[in-house]
């Protein structure tokens, strides 16, 4: 099941039923994991419903392990609205929710490309009021769903804002957005956060008495900070912005006695502006912490400089690569090949492979 091999783990499940063993609650989470690491999405949700169906048959209630793996298996196979209907359920039967439940919501959340990111903030503050503290797990996804996933229109934002910070700012919001906000996140469930409708975004920063506070909007208590208006936020790096950037979120994993290891920092160094100092700051918060950067981590800064054609500061990596003596890989040369300009370079670049 782990290694995806589910066609297998359905043929081992058959034979189990033929010889009349007894199938446990156990057994269905393994045999949903499988579905959750199938080779193809249409595979995985195709074996789900049979699992489901196979539970109704049998009168079988599932427990909270087997709901927290069928979140993880229709999340995995990009059915988004399937995993918060399981959730619903959940709370329907009054089954307690716990962290595993929520981190494998918002990694379903990071599956959904165009709304993935207003998703995960109304799973995150769901889970705050349920007295659930996010962990290592929840920052990691949280990253991915700031990277790969936008949040829709400005009316479902502007619901999602409403919706979680307090009254002060919910007034700051209304007065941003001049149209009419007379609606808040319409919902089947308590938890299920997908609503209609759309338009665009603009954010404009301001500040009072020159003091610029950036958005968290994370925290228990979120704010807007001096942000009074929301605007064409597109890339990463903005959306990373609203959530405190990157001293912000590190502040935030702090208070909660979370640390965070290089895997965290390479997902960082891929939301934060692409800028030398942004990544200079990360790299002295990564030499803070005492961490050691692994290939992965400089191949990805690499790719971020080359990407903004500062091919220069991109071959200067190669010496913090042999200075953390590391070697370069294949990917660091795929990386390193996107700043070559001239025969000559892609030359030289060949001579190196060769060399090392």
């Amino acid at each position: 099941a782990k290694e995806g091999y589910t066609r297998k783990a359905f043929q081992l499940y058959t034979k189990m039923r033929q010889r009349g063993l007894k199938v446990t609650g156990g057994t269905y989470t393994s045999l949903l994991n499988a579905c959750a690491n199938a080779p193809t999405s249409k595979d995985g949700l195709q074996r789900i419903q049979l699992l489901r169906e196979s539970m109704l048959e049998k009168d079988y209630e599932p427990n909270v392990k087997n709901y927290n793996a069928m979140i993880k298996a229709y999340g995995r196979c990009g059915d988004v609205a399937s995993a918060y209907q399981i959730a619903d359920e959940m709370l329907e039967r009054k089954l307690l929710m716990n962290a595993e439940t929520f981190n494998f919501l918002l990694q379903a959340c990071a599956g959904d490309e165009e709304h993935g990111f207003r998703h995960a903030l109304i799973t995150w503050h769901k889970m705050l009021q349920s007295g659930i503290k996010p962990d290592y797990y929840s920052f990691g996804t949280m990253l991915r769903c700031v990277r790969d996933c936008k949040f829709g229109s400005l009316d479902d934002m502007r619901d999602v804002l409403n919706t979680i910070c307090p009254s002060p700012a919910k007034d700051e919001v209304k007065q941003i957005n001049s149209s009419s906000a007379d609606q808040t996140i319409k919902s089947q469930s308590a938890l299920n956060p997908f609503s209609a409708n759309g338009s665009q975004i603009e954010l404009i920063p301001s500040s009072d008495d020159n003091h610029l506070e950036l958005p968290n909007l994370l925290l228990p208590q979120p704010h807007l900070g001096s942000l009074v208006s929301l605007a064409d936020v597109i890339k990463p790096h903005e959306r990373f912005l609203l959530l405190g950037g990157l001293t912000g979120f590190l502040e935030h994993m702090k208070q909660l006695e979370i640390t965070p290891d290089i895997e965290c920092f390479t997902l960082m160094l891929e939301v934060i502006p692409p800028t030398n100092a942004a990544e200079k700051q990360l790299l002295g918060f990564v030499r803070k912490i005492g961490l050691k950067a692994d290939i992965d981590f400089f191949n990805i800064l690499i790719k971020k400089r080359s990407m903004r054609f500062d091919y220069a500061s991109a071959r200067e990596v190669l010496t913090m690569i042999r200075t953390a003596g590391l070697k370069p890989d294949i990917i660091t040369y795929g990386v390193l090949a996107l700043g070559c300009r001239t025969q000559e370079e892609a030359r030289e670049l060949l001579q190196e492979m060769q060399a090392a």
